[in-house]
């Protein structure tokens, strides 16, 4: 005997799928060059962003040590001209001035001496000629000499500087193209994930855009299931799927994150919904749910509404319309009571209980066992009551669908 109870309950519904990777991916080359060296085996596990194999490099490696030394060259260049002349040379360049002036004070001595002996006679016009000449050239000297002073405290003009700048930037994006070629040739993982196939090896000659290994992610997975378009729409998101994988024997996984693919599945009017699960690892990171595996998936439909409820085991089996035998008054267990049969509309299979619809009330007690051999208004003795709970934990399956332990005489 089991007992007839009230629960809020919502309909819930098995659908047949399989585990499949969030994403998968083929990580090809991006450009064409002969496989120097690959790292990981069928079966790896790759970090994002982890080397996976390298392409020969030896002539893009060349070209961007020779672009970022010419930058550093550049770089200093414009360093030189934005410092401006150093207090040496200011030093040299005022001496340079003040020997100029030196030298243009003599000159001019010189051609006062040679003019007053050429008023006496003394001097001939080549001699009076020769020291005019040269105070102009002593003069000339001053001139350029305090013209290269006057430039050097005054600094590279803000063309030369804005021209050397423009240079230094020339030559940052040629290192920048030539860094980028040089990260094409190693190929990195994408993201966190497991290499389930190689397509080569070393010293293979890889095509712009060549498959080099195929690579899935499993930190987290999708169950995925065909759920008919009349159950899609009665689908609820804020109720916990229920997922079993046989090759984990049995193992029962609950999720809410539950997602529906917006399209039907060619030729079939049902919808892929994926259940989302979070991945466990064994001490080796070796994943234990793997693409493939063969999975079940308990969804939850419609609204939650109040419902009565009776094990399976008390429906007779064998017979057309759904019958129970309900026992006529309360009896403990070794007592004798008549039994009464009742037709009833199940409603909804919930766990190892149905949702029923009769006259049936709450607390009244049904036969579990050998009901198939009664009928109506026979007399029975109580051998043992089954307490609901046998029937409605859901993390009991195993002790739910044995046969309770109720019987009648």
């Amino acid at each position: 005997m089991s007992p007839v109870f009230e629960r809020e309950i919502q309909e819930r519904r098995s659908y047949v799928g399989s585990v499949i990777a969030p994403r998968s991916v083929l990580v090809g080359s991006a450009v064409a060059a002969r496989l120097e060296r690959i790292h990981v085996e069928e079966g790896d596990r790759v970090e994002a962003g982890e080397i996976i194999a390298e392409l020969e490099r030896d002539v893009i490696e060349a070209q961007l040590q020779a672009a970022r030394a010419e930058l550093e060259r550049r770089k200093q260049q414009l360093a030189e001209l934005e410092a401006g002349p150093r207090p040496q040379e200011l030093e040299a360049a005022l001496a340079r001035v003040e020997a100029a002036r030196l030298g243009l004070e003599l000159a001019r001595r010189r051609q006062r001496r040679v003019q007053s002996l050429y008023d006496r006679g003394a001097a001939r016009d080549e001699e009076l000629d020769d020291a005019s000449t040269a105070v102009d050239q002593a003069a000339q000297r001053l001139r350029q000499a305090e013209a290269e002073y006057e430039l050097l405290r005054a600094g590279a003009r803000p063309e030369a500087i804005a021209q050397a700048r423009a240079a230094v930037a020339a030559q940052q994006a040629l290192v920048e193209q030539y860094a980028r070629e040089y990260e094409k040739h190693l190929v990195r993982a994408p993201f966190t994930g497991y290499v389930v196939r190689r397509y080569t090896d070393k010293g293979a000659w890889v095509t712009q855009g060549g498959p080099i290994v195929e690579l899935v992610e499993l930190d987290v997975v999708d169950i995925e299931v065909p759920v008919p378009e009349d159950d899609v729409a009665r689908l609820r998101y804020d109720a916990a799927a229920r997922v079993t994988i046989d090759a984990l024997r049995g193992r029962a996984f609950t999720s809410s994150d539950i997602r529906v693919v917006p399209r039907a599945i060619p030729g079939t009017r049902t919808f892929p919904v994926r259940i989302r699960l979070k991945n466990e690892f064994d001490p080796h990171k070796r994943p234990l749910i793997k693409v493939g595996f063969f999975a079940q998936a308990e969804l939850p439909l419609g609204e939650r509404f109040v419902a009565t409820l009776i094990p399976k085991d008390a429906l007779v089996p064998g017979r057309a319309t759904p019958t129970v035998f309900v026992l006529a008054g309360r009896a403990a267990p070794g007592a004798t009571a008549k039994v009464r049969a009742v037709r009833l509309d199940v409603l909804l299979g919930w766990r190892q209980c149905v949702a029923v619809r009769g006259n049936v009330q709450p607390g009244e007690l049904v036969v579990v066992e050998g009901n198939e051999r009664l009928v109506d208004g026979q007399e029975v003795r109580v051998l043992d009551l089954v307490p609901t709970e046998k029937f409605v934990n859901p993390e009991t399956d195993k002790a739910i669908v044995e046969p309770p332990t109720a019987r009648d005489d």
